[in-house]
């Protein structure tokens, strides 16, 4: 049987746009494994280290094309793969764009 966890054992915060969170809606939620928490937003993505915010948006990526991130999920190699509403997908190594895929034509 699972075990429920008790919140008083872990310190609980809320993050906004006020502490750097690129936007409010949260389209995606994935935690590395060095234990950073990455945010896919309408507004970008960002990375909480329980501290600060780290923001990726098209002025660091410019293939990203629109601030917009719909999805974002780990990769076996510790690579964030970003996906956005047009369809784009992104592949991130250590916080830099390491490749991307176009959607297909119609």
């Amino acid at each position: 049987m699972a075990q429920l966890l008790d919140r008083r054992d872990y310190d609980l915060r809320s993050w906004t746009t006020a502490d750097g969170l690129p936007n409010g809606v949260i389209t995606g939620l994935v935690v590395d494994r060095q234990g950073y928490l990455h945010v896919a937003t309408l507004g970008g993505v960002a990375r909480l280290d329980g501290q600060s915010v780290t923001t990726l948006t098209v002025s660091e990526l410019p293939l990203l094309r629109t601030n917009q991130a719909s999805a974002i999920a780990l990769g076996r190699r510790d690579d964030l793969w970003v996906g956005t509403p047009e369809g784009y997908l992104l592949r991130l190594t250590r916080g830099r764009m390491a490749d991307s895929l176009a959607p297909l034509a119609d």
